[in-house]
């Protein structure tokens, strides 16, 4: 009986050390360097490939912030919640928590994220860029 609690218990150990080691990327981690925005939906439109030709976030070190959103560029600072489950980005020259993303999906090549841009709701997809 005790050989049967003991593999048990060992069994739940691996079982969760595996889980553990397998889960989503964290944010901070994944995030930094260039991401090629592939898919932009505005309040239920998605833009055209070819309009988004050259748009990228970029994501720095300490927190510096660059994008290129449709030939509109904008540079700040980023920050990734305590959960890693979204981030904020404040533009130079903004004051206040600035623009707040959800990341719904992420892996080392591919990062949905949703949020809301002057009252309209945006999902992005961003591709790891190539270099």
């Amino acid at each position: 009986m005790t050989f049967f609690k003991n593999s048990s218990v060992l069994a739940l150990m691996i079982a969760m050390f595996l889980v553990s080691c397998g889960g989503t990327p964290k944010a901070d981690k994944v995030l930094q360097g260039e991401w090629s925005i592939s898919q932009l939906n505005l309040a239920g439109n998605e833009l055209d490939k070819e309009m988004l030709e050259g748009s990228y976030m970029r994501f720095g070190e300490a927190g510096k912030f660059e994008e290129n959103m449709v030939g509109d560029s904008h540079a700040g600072i980023f920050k990734i919640n305590p959960e890693g489950s979204g981030f904020s980005v404040t533009y130079d020259g903004e004051e206040g928590e600035g623009e707040h993303y959800t990341i719904s999906s992420i892996t080392a090549e591919k990062i949905t994220i949703e949020g809301e841009s002057h009252g309209m709701k945006r999902t992005l997809t961003l591709e790891k860029a190539k270099k």
